[in-house]
């Protein structure tokens, strides 16, 4: 397994593309649409800066972003590329005798993982840098707020919803990818469904948390965590999160052990 996921790790890490639109593009237009607000569209920073800006916060607030349907697509086309590989190469009859189907399987989504968190984290990093930088053109002297235990064990809590919500999405990527042998077989349904997810949202307003989907899931453990939701509602949800995760990694283990892949 760990050799399987080195070797993942250092396949992804030369294909460029996937690297770029797949798991860096969130975090940079999310930073390129942070500068056009706070520099173009806003006014100048001494009329309108908070004396008391929470650094920790508002990092642990922009990696909410992974549940924007746009990301979702993103994301999707990053995870998607990753077990589309070896089909669009036809390289698994080379590779499934030396680590093993389950290893194999395995080590992809975990390679995903690895990517989808290291995406997170940047978003949460190039946002300190950003709101950093428009305090220092403000004004050195402003109050950026303690670095105390509750704002990082809220990071920590907000970033840790944003990787399960990534986890979510790579394993139903990872089951798509097998069951259609497509690309686009996965990341299409993905897209609609985020889209399907967000008008339901805008329809029920609140009410759509108690959907069993891994969208409203992870909004329901947001709402939670940063408006002092029912603790039983964040738990069902963390429970419907890992149910979705565990049904497809399930469902994409099964089919990929009986799928024929002697010509691929």
């Amino acid at each position: 397994m760990i050799d399987a996921l080195v070797f993942e790790l250092v396949k992804l890490s030369r294909q460029r593309s996937v690297l770029l639109w797949g798991f860096a593009s969130v975090p940079l237009i999310a930073f390129a649409f942070g500068i056009v607000v706070e520099f173009f569209v806003l006014p100048h920073p001494d009329q309108r800066l908070d004396p008391h800006v929470d650094l920790i916060a508002s990092a642990s607030r922009s990696v909410g972003i992974v549940g924007n349907p746009i990301a979702q697509l993103l994301y999707a086309i990053g995870f998607a590329s990753v077990f589309h590989l070896e089909y669009r190469h036809q390289t698994w009859r080379l590779l499934v005798p030396r680590f093993g189907r389950v290893s194999l399987w395995s080590a992809k989504f975990a390679a995903c993982i690895v990517a989808g968190l290291a995406s997170i984290a940047l978003i949460a990093v190039l946002d300190l840098l950003l709101n950093a930088a428009v305090l220092g053109i403000g004004s050195v002297s402003n109050d950026v707020g303690p670095l105390d235990g509750t704002g990082l064990a809220t990071f920590v809590a907000a970033f840790v919803i944003a990787g399960v919500e990534i986890c979510a999405l790579a394993a139903l990527i990872g089951a798509s990818v097998v069951a259609t042998r497509s690309l686009l077989g996965a990341v299409v349904p993905a897209f609609l469904l985020a889209l399907l997810c967000s008008m339901v949202r805008a329809y029920l307003g609140p009410q759509a948390d108690l959907l069993p989907l891994p969208a409203f899931a992870a909004d329901a453990l947001r709402a939670a965590l940063w408006f002092d939701g029912s603790p039983m509602s964040g738990a069902l949800a963390a429970v419907f999160l890992a149910a979705w995760i565990f049904a497809a990694c399930i469902v994409g283990l099964i089919l990929f052990a009986r799928q024929e892949l002697v010509s691929e």
